[in-house]
């Protein structure tokens, strides 16, 4: 009768437990319903191709939950309350901190084919969710993949672009992560893997070598205390030591040709993504200094493994024609190539056997293309590429892509503000600082190189390590001159114009950037250059560009324009082009000084060769003489004008004008001081 009676209280028992642990079950069930499952677009710098990623999303809490309402609430419905935070907080922090072996497995091999880095922590057990994690946390918010102690094997710890060392008490007597300091060395002998040794309430001098461990481990420890690494103490701040070693590592990894370069990734996904399998073909398409090949390297590095064949092949045209075709084939294609005849042309491609790449993956990308019918030769038609190939060019020349039956090309835009700023920084300053002293001169470069990464380092490097007084000089006197290094990206490019085509760019370069386009081509063709197909050209070669139905020019090759005129002859008088004030003013104003002035020198009288003048007549005050004009049978246009009232201008003609050239076919004269034209014009 006891033991029934035991027995039937025990059931008892159980059943209220399960029941109340049934109820609370149910009320954190009921709590934590916010928390939903959504998919996430593929991200290609993180994630495999095209693979879509689960994410955990936590639904902010409503104006009427319960938090707000806690004192109010029963014992039982404020366990419930702090229970479901607990599990959410719970929840929040694994989602944030952990990344799971597979995104950890594609951003090793993704860095090890130049993907975004991926940095293994590798620490003792006391560390992983105090220390490292937070270390991996700054890592993940700099957008580089990190991990704490993952167990993968040498091979894929190759793949990852460094690795931290975390050395405390409990690391120097653990085995297996001796171990595991043994293979990080090994990585760093055999891929350049970058290795940080952080010293967690130990100095260098503790690492001690223990004459009974292996060979191995005591000449790891011995290397890497050669090291230069972080230490931490008590009393210092882990989150300062944690900021600094991020800031550091993310540096080393992503050095400044890399600002402003995922965006640009993404898009040539997408890019990508629109074109049907097969042979796909890209352009990639901008103007001198803008980034073309830092993109392309990037797209190739960051896909080129997920080929049977593939390279790159920079300045190709230059390359082409030291090495010849078959030579470059054989350079790049190595074994696959072996097996194919010489041929003395370095313009007609070998005649492939038809199945030695025609079922070949093959990535190629052709950089900085000039000639089209040399690439075209090189690719031979596409026919000997296998299905999924993928061919990019680049070119400053949008023609290269038709004559190349390349269809979809995509354009480099310029820096942002930011961006460029960063790059600018980095150079200039060393780091990406936003001082005030050296934020008008930065903006002012900024403004100055509209965003081309070239002209930015270029500067950055050339006023670096300079007091702010002589970086302003300095920056003056290259915007008064052009760089030899900033000229050259631009001379190619004009001098693959015709002579037509040069007068009308040097006309927009001197007078008429940010003009009405139908006005210029109304100028233009009156002067008969044909507008309508130079202009084009001019486009298609990225020395102009048309937005809003007007001409518009980059600052630096407006200078460089400019620079073609001032460099033909040092004779003012023999100057083509005409636009800087104090020069127009000397060779218009008249002889005659102001009274009891004897003059001791003569001006030059304007001759043939001027075919512009363009006079911007603000805070000038002198006397044209009235036979200015009588020697400049050339001279197409003629503008004098104010483009600021805010002080008085005076140009005026008290002997009146004898004569205006022929061959004038624009004359804008504002406030003109004489009632009529000469007779004979």
């Amino acid at each position: 009768m006891d033991s029934s009676l035991y027995l039937i209280c025990s059931w008892v028992a159980a059943i209220s437990f399960l029941t109340i642990l049934a109820t609370l079950l149910f009320m954190v069930y009921k709590k934590n319903r916010s928390v939903t499952a959504s998919f996430s677009p593929p991200n290609w710098k993180h994630q495999s191709y095209c693979e879509p990623s689960l994410h955990l999303v936590e639904m902010e809490p409503s104006l009427d939950s319960d938090e707000g309402n806690m004192d109010n609430c029963e014992p039982e419905q404020r366990l419930e309350a702090f229970i479901s935070r607990f599990n959410s907080e719970l929840r929040k922090q694994r989602q944030e901190h952990i990344i799971t072996n597979e995104d950890l497995k594609a951003s090793s091999q993704g860095s090890s084919s130049g993907g975004l880095p991926a940095v293994y922590i590798y620490c003792a057990n006391t560390l992983q969710y105090s220390f490292a994690s937070h270390l991996s946390m700054g890592f993940h918010r700099k957008g580089i993949y990190a991990s704490a102690n993952s167990n993968e094997t040498l091979d894929v710890m190759e793949g990852a672009s460094a690795s931290v060392v975390v050395f405390s008490k409990n690391y120097l007597s653990s085995p297996s992560c001796l171990d595991k300091l043994v293979r990080v060395l090994q990585c760093r002998r055999k891929s350049g893997q970058l290795v940080v040794p952080v010293f967690y309430d130990v100095s260098p001098s503790n690492v001690e070598v223990q004459e009974q461990e292996s060979v191995d481990r005591i000449s790891a420890l011995q290397e890497l205390r050669e090291f230069t690494g972080y230490q931490f103490r008590e009393g210092c701040s882990e989150c300062e030591l944690v900021e600094e070693i991020v800031k550091d590592v993310y540096e080393k990894l992503l050095p400044a040709e890399q600002i402003g370069i995922s965006l640009r990734l993404l898009e040539i996904e997408h890019l990508l993504c629109k074109q049907p399998w097969g042979i796909r073909r890209l352009g990639i398409w901008g103007m001198p200094g803008i980034g073309k090949t830092t993109l392309a390297k990037a797209v190739f590095d960051q896909i080129s493994g997920g080929y049977e064949a593939f390279f790159f092949i920079k300045h190709f045209d230059k390359a082409f024609n030291e090495k010849g075709l078959h030579c470059l084939l054989e350079e790049h294609f190595g074994n696959i190539l072996m097996d194919l005849p010489r041929v003395c042309s370095s313009i007609t491609r070998p005649s492939f056997p038809g199945d030695i790449l025609s079922k070949k993956r093959t990535l190629v990308v052709l950089d900085d293309v000039q000639n089209p019918l040399v690439a075209e030769s090189f690719l031979g038609g596409f026919h000997w590429f296998g299905p999924g190939s993928l061919i990019i060019i680049t070119s400053r020349d949008k023609q290269v892509f038709r004559h190349c039956q390349i269809n979809h090309v995509y354009e480099v835009q310029s820096l942002n503000e930011n961006e460029a700023l960063q790059l600018f920084s980095h150079h200039a300053i060393g780091e990406n600082i936003r001082e005030k002293k050296f934020m008008k001169l930065s903006m002012e470069v900024i403004d100055y190189a509209s965003g081309n990464p070239l002209a930015l380092s270029y500067y950055g490097k050339e006023l670096k390590g300079k007091k702010l007084s002589e970086m302003r000089t300095t920056f003056l006197k290259h915007k008064l001159r052009t760089p030899y290094k900033i000229q050259d990206l631009f001379k190619r490019s004009y001098e693959a114009l015709n002579d037509s085509e040069k007068n009308i760019f040097l006309d927009i370069a001197c007078f008429f950037k940010g003009e009405n386009v139908d006005y210029v081509m109304q100028l233009l063709e009156g002067c008969g250059f044909l507008p309508h197909i130079g202009i084009d050209v001019l486009v298609e070669k990225c020395l102009v560009t048309i937005s809003e139905n007007r001409v518009k020019m980059h600052r630096i090759i407006q200078d460089f324009g400019r620079e073609i005129i001032n460099g033909e002859v040092v004779q003012i008088e023999r100057r083509r082009r005409l636009w800087e004030p104090w020069t127009i003013k000397f060779l218009l104003e008249d002889d005659k000084l102001k009274a009891n002035v004897k003059s001791t020198y003569t001006r030059p009288l304007g001759t043939v060769d001027i075919e512009g003048i363009f006079l911007d007549a603000s805070n000038l005050s002198f006397d044209v003489k009235s036979g200015a004009f009588k020697h400049m049978l050339s001279l197409r246009f003629l503008k004098i004008y104010c483009s600021s009232y805010e002080k008085d201008s005076r140009v005026l003609l008290p002997k009146g004008l004898d004569s205006l050239p022929y061959e004038l076919r624009l004359l804008h004269w504002e406030n003109y001081p004489l009632k009529s034209l000469p007779q004979k014009f």
